[in-house]
């Protein structure tokens, strides 16, 4: 094999001269031999992967993909055919690399500006910085223009604008319209022809008819329908176009008529994604998200066998109808960072690439961790509610404790894939039951919708209970030590959980809780608009509520209205700096609590976010949630807690209740 490369260390705007306070607590670097023993540290479970990006070009004949550095990133182009390499070394403000449509370079987008970088050029040339006052944003690759990518801004307060912006920085207008656009769509001269807007809580699909703009097609937010392709005859469509699951159609322009051109086979979940052929424009590949990621080929001429030689969770495919080679993303609930594979059309192979480069993250390996295993269970009401199942290997899945994880939204979904933190739970011996209780996404209209009106002590809550009723009879998890856990509306439903059915559980952690999904409603910002272009309060106020929905009949069922039936320990953490979630409501639930006599504690990090995605306030809260859980539910503990998270805890637990000071008194005593 024969490489070479250049190393350019590019400073300047992608490097960046911002240096950072120290933090509170300093996340330690773990090896593969610290991560090798019995109860390995969170550290190991949040180990950042070596591999960032893996971008195959248009043409199928080259590779570009992104490592971690410890300066920053480096860039690496790999040539196919001849296995020649070449790479730059990047700053820590790169973002996302881009091919350009006709493979001649990479677009490379970093902390608001984006340079060039031609295939056979000695190094990115910096060629547009957003202006945040026009309130551009990067809207990917020119499809039809090489060498070109595209931006939306809203100049004015009157109208909204897509722009075409070249690797010289020649700048043209592609549209103009009263409201923001979006999911443009060109004819084969470059010209837009079609484009999606919002008409209040609809969006409407408008085409080119000379000088004016008709009417396609409408549906509501909630349905969508986006437009994905114009093939010169049919306008190819992802939605639900009255039926219950989000799917792939055909439009005819001139009428509106539609067809049904690809559903889920399983008949279980909604459309995620769609591959278009750039040279047919015709929609190649469908992608759908149920016990795994699982891709059919639209176009039986594609239809092969992609398979890597292990059986996977999850596989992406990026085909290359004509092009030398296909890339192939391998994920899992036991990989803990993705594995990749390139398949060679021509001798119809699979081969592993980048293994070197991917190890060199990993701190887990696949036989050690947990398996998520998809179940499927009827709510009271006879709703079809899936969730995952994650139990280790060599654990009893009948005596262990169970911890019910709740995601947030609510309007969210469960992944099968990695999960870093449902995977440290499990190392500790507890089941984790993942439920996607109705207003999940990915299950189809019916699914979504059935939410509204029934958060708090609803419909929503009992499809859980449900759920541990379902796992019970499978002999599933201790039914005598359980805990809830959940983050944003999984921190709502905890709550909820603890004040109306205490007797299901033995604990409760919140972590960044709305006390009050009506307030946390009419806090939301009016102007704040969804990626396509109506405005997200809309959109909630029906998914919360639903048309007729009652505003009062949700306050009365919230967990804040029946605070004082709360009985079980409970551990709040918030961040003062939460820009959805009121940090006051919170300290005020929680010293309620407090002054009922209750045992609960609160920990506030002023300097923390809504998504605790800050590396401080993940060490702790893992570090407090196995202590917590080890002492109610008696699952594993690792070592004693550094004497760094002890003075983090000093400053910020500000409410410490009895039952978290006897788990942390435990931990010191090695217990």
């Amino acid at each position: 094999m024969s490489s070479w490369r250049i190393r350019s260390l590019w400073l300047g705007w992608l490097l960046g001269s911002g240096v950072s306070g120290a933090l509170a607590v300093e996340p330690r670097e773990v090896s593969v031999a610290d991560c090798a023993v019995d109860l390995p540290p969170v550290e190991c479970f949040l180990a950042e992967p070596k591999i960032l990006q893996v971008e195959l070009s248009p043409r199928g004949d080259r590779l570009a993909y992104v490592l971690r550095e410890e300066l920053g990133s480096s860039l690496w182009i790999l040539d196919l055919h001849t296995d020649e390499r070449r790479s730059w070394l990047l700053g820590p403000r790169l973002q996302r690399v881009h091919w350009a449509a006709g493979s001649e370079g990479l677009f490379l987008e970093a902390a608001g500006r984006l340079a060039w970088l031609p295939l056979g050029g000695t190094r990115p040339r910096w060629i547009h910085r957003l202006d945040e006052e026009r309130e551009q944003a990067y809207r990917g690759v020119d499809p039809v223009a090489p060498r070109h990518f595209l931006l939306s801004e809203r100049p004015d307060a009157e109208g909204a604008r897509w722009l075409r912006v070249g690797a010289e920085g020649e700048v043209e207008e592609l549209l103009h319209r009263p409201k923001p656009a979006s999911a443009l769509l060109f004819d084969q001269g470059g010209k837009v022809r079609f484009f999606q807007e919002p008409d209040g809580r609809e969006l409407v699909i408008r085409q080119r008819r000379g000088d004016r703009w008709q009417e396609v097609f409408r549906c509501s937010a909630i349905d969508t329908c986006l437009p994905v392709s114009f093939d010169g005859e049919d306008l190819w469509i992802v939605g639900r176009l009255g039926q219950d699951r989000r799917s792939l159609w055909t439009v005819d322009p001139e009428d509106g008529t539609s067809d049904l051109v690809h559903d889920d086979p399983l008949g279980l979940a909604d459309l995620q994604a769609v591959w278009v052929d750039p040279e047919t424009r015709r929609p190649r590949w469908a992608t759908y998200r149920t016990d795994r990621l699982r891709s059919y080929a639209i176009d039986p001429e594609i239809a092969i066998d992609y398979r890597p030689r292990e059986p996977p969770s999850e596989v992406v495919v990026e085909p290359r109808p004509g092009g030398p080679f296909w890339l192939v993303r391998e994920e899992s609930s036991r990989l803990q960072h993705p594995r990749f594979w390139l398949y060679d059309a021509e001798r119809s192979s699979l081969r592993p690439i980048l293994e070197a480069e991917r190890a060199a993250g990993l701190r887990l390996p696949a036989d050690r961790l947990a398996a998520k295993e998809l179940v499927s269970y009827s709510a009271s009401d006879g709703l079809p509610i899936h969730g995952f199942v994650s139990v280790a290997p060599g654990v009893d899945a009948v005596r262990a404790p169970l911890v019910a994880r709740l995601h947030g939204g609510p309007w969210n979904q469960v992944g099968p894939g990695f999960s870093a933190f449902t995977q440290f739970l499990a190392s500790r011996g507890y089941v984790v039951f993942e439920p996607d209780f109705r207003a999940s996404t990915g299950y189809g209209r019916a699914h979504l919708v059935a939410g509204a009106g029934e958060f708090g002590n609803g419909a929503v809550q009992q499809d859980l209970l449900d759920g541990l009723q379902h796992l019970e009879r499978l002999g599933v998890g201790d039914p005598e030590r359980r805990a809830i856990l959940g983050h944003s509306f999984g921190g709502f439903a905890t709550l909820g959980a603890l004040a109306f059915v205490p007797d299901r559980f033995r604990v409760g952690v919140a972590s960044a809780p709305p006390i009050d999904l009506v307030r946390s409603l009419r806090d939301l910002d009016d102007r704040t608009l969804l990626p396509n272009g109506i405005a997200q309060k809309q959109v909630v106020e029906e998914l919360l509520l639903g048309r007729e929905g009652s505003a009062e009949e949700l306050r009365r069922r919230s967990p804040e209205a029946h605070l004082a039936k709360t009985a079980r320990p409970l551990l709040i953490l918030a961040g003062g700096r939460d820009e959805k979630i009121a940090v006051a409501d919170v300290k005020h639930y929680a010293l309620a609590l407090h002054e009922l006599g209750r045992d609960v504690s609160l920990l506030v990090d002023e300097e923390v976010g809504h998504s605790f995605a800050e590396e401080p306030i993940q060490l702790v809260y893992a570090h407090l949630v196995e202590r917590f859980l080890a002492l109610h539910l008696g699952g594993q503990c690792a070592a004693r807690r550094s004497p760094e998270i002890d003075a983090y805890l000093q400053t910020r637990l500000l409410l410490r209740g009895s039952s978290l000071e006897r788990a942390l008194e435990a931990s010191d005593a090695g217990e």
